[in-house]
């Protein structure tokens, strides 16, 4: 891959888009979602997040450029 993870999930930020760890996965291929958040916050941009209850009850945290 010629540009990072952290990048790329900066870019998709950038653009508006709100992710959970499942959807950084599945469209970009970022198994280590947690570290490239922190690599992203550590350039000194401000990440917001929020708990989303589905009706299945199974929480999830989902993400984006505050």
């Amino acid at each position: 891959m010629s540009k990072s993870q952290a990048m790329t999930l900066l870019e998709a930020f950038k653009r508006g888009e709100t992710l959970t760890v499942f959807d950084a996965f599945a469209k970009y291929q970022i198994a280590t979602f947690s570290q490239r958040l922190n690599d992203v916050e550590s350039m000194g941009y401000t990440i917001a997040r929020c708990w989303i209850t589905p009706p299945s009850g199974k929480r999830f945290m989902a993400y984006w450029m505050a």
